[in-house]
């Protein structure tokens, strides 16, 4: 009985001094990161090569080599076309780590203009910006025959109704809640269009993603949350075309505080 008390004793000694050795070692990371990064671009080779002309649509697929020491942890990477007014990008996950690594982004014209560069922009979790880089890139892009066409698609959509779940109207929230949006619309498209709900905050938060389209008399349900405390009072719902043209806009008040 005595052994076994022992080898409990021990174990459990040996358990506390792990896990005080994992908070000592977060804490001292914490006070080395002061919010921002060494992370440093060693070669970007772009594919189609800069210097000609890109069609709307077209990704540019950019596979970076790159050094980074601190902070140790996880970061996200977007690549953008600098100088555009509209463009896609890869959606980042959190792959961006200490070391000497490899990896690959797309991002690609949604409109006209001209290109000189690329821009690399590194956050974290919080979605503080860690770093951001610029890569001379030039091309010219133009639109494609079908995208020009595709931009008066859904031209005359409305937002008949937006209710939201919890209601509006001073309610008080815990940060992290997820307010659900059902938004009515009357859409006349080929090919559908795409629905957002955003918040306007200069709060940290995320909504949801328009993956499906939606098209004739119709309700869709969508998302938005806030992940730090304070007011919100106001969300803008949106309907754009697949050409990134946005055909209808509505600016909704709401009245939520989140804690």
């Amino acid at each position: 009985m005595t052994l076994l008390l022992l080898i409990l004793a021990a174990a459990a000694g040996a358990v506390l001094l792990i896990a005080g050795f994992v908070l000592w070692r977060r804490a001292r990371e914490a006070a080395a990161d002061d919010g921002g990064s060494d992370f440093t671009v060693l070669d970007v080779q772009l594919q189609p090569p800069p210097g000609g002309v890109l069609t709307t649509g077209e990704q540019v697929t950019a596979t970076i080599r790159y050094r980074m020491s601190r902070p140790r942890k996880r970061l996200r990477l977007w690549v953008q076309l600098d100088g555009l007014e509209r463009s896609t990008y890869e959606p980042s996950p959190f792959d961006i780590v200490p070391g000497e690594h490899v990896v690959r982004r797309w991002c690609a014209p949604a409109g006209e203009g001209e290109v000189t560069q690329l821009r690399l922009l590194l956050q974290d979790a919080d979605n503080r910006r860690r770093a951001e880089l610029f890569v001379p890139a030039a091309w010219r892009c133009e639109m494609d025959a079908e995208t020009r066409r595709l931009q008066q698609d859904g031209v005359g959509a409305r937002i008949v109704d937006v209710r939201f779940d919890p209601p509006s109207g001073g309610a008080s929230l815990a940060a992290g809640t997820a307010v659900q949006v059902d938004v009515s619309y009357v859409v006349d498209s080929e090919r559908g269009l795409s629905l957002w709900v955003v918040p306007v905050t200069t709060l940290r938060g995320g909504y949801a993603p328009s993956e499906t389209p939606v098209n004739g008399v119709g309700s869709a349900r969508r998302w938005f949350e806030i992940g730090e405390a304070g007011p919100l009072d106001a969300v803008v719902v949106t309907l754009a075309n697949q050409a990134g043209v946005t055909v209808a806009e509505e600016l909704v008040p709401v009245d939520y505080r989140f804690h």
